[in-house]
């Protein structure tokens, strides 16, 4: 199985209908799962080392491991200042205000799964 979005268990009632603002509000409640985040850590690692044959250093997968690790902790509500680093004072938007900004973004995704050729364009 190719790695997931996230470290939750899908949660009852999203439908193709469902908006962004819906998806976020289902998934917030929803606890995270260790076990889902190193099994998506495995399946990433996988995809880039196996899969694609990307020749990566232990410093490159820990860098990933790095990101991917401050997704689980902040989840949608991650933003430029998360991890302590960074400007803004804490005024930057979250993924969850990019996303909501843009109420047609799951409708583009969900058009370009059904394009032709849609997954060779996939990591």
């Amino acid at each position: 199985m190719g790695p997931r979005p996230n470290t939750k268990k899908r949660p009852d009632g999203l439908t193709a209908a469902s908006t962004a603002r819906d998806v976020f509000t289902a998934y917030e409640n929803v606890a995270t799962s260790e076990a889902l985040y190193d099994e998506n850590l495995k399946a990433i690692d996988d995809l880039l080392t196996k899969k694609h044959g990307f020749a990566l250093s232990e410093g490159d997968l820990h860098g990933i491991e790095y990101v991917y690790g401050k997704f689980y902790d902040f989840g949608p509500g991650i933003n430029y200042t998360s991890s302590g680093g960074g400007y803004g004072y804490g005024n930057s938007p979250t993924y969850w205000d990019l996303l909501l900004l843009q109420p047609d973004v799951l409708h583009v995704l969900r058009i370009a799964q059904k394009m032709p050729n849609h997954k060779q364009h996939l990591i």
